[in-house]
């Protein structure tokens, strides 16, 4: 066994540099004075790597900042204290250069939110509320000496290490336990510990309510269901006071940068959505008032662009060529060198999609050797199913992703089938055409078609275009009847000759098989008569058609391709063959399951728009187009 092969163990992750780059920048450069940093936001489908993102995120901050990776998907609507306890929690954690932060204001907040004071009797009710402000009080002299062990530890370890030549551990126990004691006593006194409860009565802005009254209130919003986003909107406010606290004196105030992150997955879901929309609105309060600025970076992700003038979007990109290759370099031997390209071609670069190809071909070597069309039938272990192709688990992720969004209703089950018919359409119109035509048949209705977004141009993805060349699939491998292949395709021509469209018509004549109509059609049209468009562009448009075909042949694409003209050779205009051999070409070229071996197709494609372009009325176009197969030849040698 060689020496690659011993080491397989999946694809590497690809590193999102650009986006960590952008949060980077914000840590790095002082902002203004009094200024707030915008919300990151990265946007994208399920699958397209924006939880990675985030954790790479917090891996490269690792020791560098406080930061905290939360997932909002992970909490309920009403789960906000849960929600900002574990925000605290990995913010406390130790981070040299910075100790411990602490967060009195909001775990006192936590505290009196949590168990229900009765407002019968008023003197008995804040008689209860003091107990619960008096226990957490009582607790924060331990708390105190805890955080102080880190913060101590390293002044101490700084200090020794610059004034005396001995090891700094020697002396670091004894004097840390001194400092810490002398330290907890002085912050744990009355004065310091109330200043929190204080916080409650101001709230940095001169506020003249009594603490204590203000708590009750808190209290009350807390055990009353119309009011839960009142205690969630202080209880965030306490957090981002108790932020701006810890960074409001020492180095990291006079530098102005913003040392602190928290990193929200899913804020898409309810919960994610409130968190942003209280950061917002008091961050403007906060401008308004003239509080200084807490040095706080919130990146998050989302499914879908949110509202919000203080969010920075950016939709996540696919994979690029060279990501995929990367993705895919551990590969095993036997795979043809030329396998990420088509992996790359097929997932149009959904991460998700491609990270799943490429581990299968790590693991099963004969999947990797057989292309394509070997990847996609590869069984997987599936916990849903005895048996499941990665085909079958690629559809099954994309259908979650796309199609059973929270902000809509559930995608039915018993819809897959029919949506696999309408996904033989070119536009939604068609596809709701469809939908209208074979009523008989259950067919999903025009809301769900819409839903799916797979004819949407803005918000159709790689992931969507792959979704749907995985139901055309499924629709190629139905038996004869009335839903098969072949009906519906010719539905579809018949109704485009109807409304005069001759694109529509020459599309799904070829991908009902009829390549010899196809051709003699676009022969006709050669000299850019009797179109709309011009030759070359309804030409493009045709080829897309998919193709009902096996994924492998004993024949390259090149053989293919001359196999599926040889019957037309001889007939007259003595140019129909080698438009036929264009149509032909491009048609097996645009299919992702065509095999690598695609060099030869991409130059007999070059040779025969060279030989047509003297019968054009554009023909700079079409060697124009040459080029550019001649470049892919190149691409795929």
């Amino acid at each position: 066994m060689s020496t690659r092969k011993s080491v397989i163990t999946g694809p590497r992750i690809v590193l999102r540099k650009p986006e960590i780059e952008r949060v980077a920048k914000y840590l790095t450069t002082p902002g203004a004075e009094g200024e707030r940093p915008p919300v990151l936001l990265f946007t994208g489908v399920d699958g397209s790597g924006k939880t990675t993102l985030l954790k790479q995120t917090g891996g490269a901050l690792n020791q560098k900042t406080p930061w905290a990776f939360v997932d909002c998907a992970e909490y309920s609507p009403t789960d906000l204290p849960e929600f900002l306890t574990e925000i605290k929690v990995q913010l406390s954690r130790h981070c040299r250069g910075f100790g411990r932060l602490r967060f009195p204001r909001l775990e006192l907040g936590l505290a009196v939110t949590k168990e229900k004071v009765d407002f019968t009797s008023q003197k008995q009710a804040f008689r209860q509320l003091s107990e619960l402000v008096e226990n957490q009080i009582r607790h924060r002299p331990k708390a105190v000496e805890e955080i102080l062990d880190g913060i101590v530890g390293d002044m101490v370890g700084e200090v020794f290490t610059a004034q005396t030549t001995l090891p700094a551990k020697l002396l670091r126990a004894p004097t840390e336990r001194l400092v810490t004691a002398v330290a907890s006593r002085a912050l744990s006194s009355p004065s310091v510990l109330r200043r929190e409860q204080s916080w409650y009565g101001h709230r940095d802005q001169r506020l003249p309510y009594p603490p204590i009254d203000e708590l009750a209130q808190l209290n009350r919003w807390a055990h009353t269901p119309q009011r839960l986003r009142q205690r969630d909107k202080r209880l965030v406010e306490a957090l981002l006071a108790d932020v701006r606290v810890a960074f409001d004196r020492g180095r990291s105030a006079r530098s102005r940068r913003y040392n602190c992150v928290i990193l929200l997955d899913n804020a898409h879901t309810d919960l994610g959505r409130a968190v942003l929309e209280h950061l917002q609105k008091l961050r403007r309060h906060f401008q308004t008032a003239g509080l200084a600025a807490e040095p706080l970076l919130v990146v998050a992700s989302s499914r879908k662009p949110l509202p919000g003038d203080a969010l920075e979007q950016h939709p996540l990109p696919e994979f690029t060529d060279a990501e995929t290759d990367w993705l895919a370099s551990h590969l095993p031997e036997e795979a043809d060198p030329r396998l990420p390209k088509l992996i790359q071609l097929l997932t149009g670069g959904y991460p998700a999609a491609a990270a799943l190809l490429v581990n299968t071909a790590c693991r099963q070597s004969p999947a990797a050797e057989g292309g394509i069309g070997a990847l996609l039938t590869a069984e997987v272990d599936d916990d849903a199913v005895a048996t499941a192709t990665v085909e079958d688990r690629l559809c099954h992720n994309l259908v979650e992703a796309l199609l059973k969004q929270p902000e809509h209703r559930p995608f039915p089950d018993e819809a897959l089938e029919p949506l696999t018919t309408c996904a033989a359409a070119r536009t939604q119109e068609e596809a709701e055409w469809l939908a209208a035509r074979y009523s008989d048949s259950g067919l999903v209705d025009p809301d769900l078609l819409w839903q799916s977004g797979l004819w949407d141009e803005e918000r159709a993805t790689a992931a969507h275009a792959l979704l749907r060349r995985l139901l055309l699939r499924r629709l190629a491998r139905r038996g004869a009847g009335q839903w098969d292949w072949e009906t519906v395709q010719r539905g579809l021509r018949d109704r485009c000759r109807e409304d005069g469209d001759v694109a529509g018509e020459l599309y799904y004549a070829l991908a009902g098989g009829e390549l010899p109509e196809a051709a003699r059609r676009l022969t006709e049209y050669l000299p850019g008569n009797g179109i709309a468009q011009t030759w070359l562009s309804l030409l493009l448009s045709v080829a897309e058609a998919p193709r009902m075909a096996p994924d492998t042949a004993p024949s390259t694409p090149f053989e293919r391709q001359i196999e599926l003209t040889r019957s037309m050779a001889g007939e007259s205009p003595p140019h129909l063959v080698q438009v036929a051999r264009v149509v032909a070409g491009l048609w097996l070229a645009n299919d992702r399951c065509t095999g690598p071996e695609r060099a030869d197709l991409h130059r007999e494609i070059a040779l025969d728009y060279r030989r047509i372009a003297v019968h054009g009325d554009q023909p700079v176009e079409l060697h124009n187009q040459a080029d550019r197969h001649d470049e892919l030849a190149r691409y795929w040698s």
